[in-house]
């Protein structure tokens, strides 16, 4: 899970999908998720939550 990105660009952490598809590959994991409450939580986001979130989807990682 990814939880709280700042940003849209956050949703895109290079490091964060590497680990998870080597934990996927391995049968540790089966799903990736991204939760946030945007620029609405203290400690305010970058982004609003609806851009944060469509921001995960438009990278294509949301695939099986």
């Amino acid at each position: 899970m990814l939880w709280n990105p700042g940003s849209a660009e956050e949703t895109r952490n290079k490091e964060f999908h590497k680990a998870f598809n080597q934990l996927r590959e391995e049968g540790r994991v089966k799903f990736c998720g991204v939760s946030c409450h945007g620029s609405e939580y203290p400690g305010a986001a970058k982004d609003n939550m609806e851009k944060i979130i469509w921001g995960a989807i438009e990278d294509g990682r949301n695939t099986a």
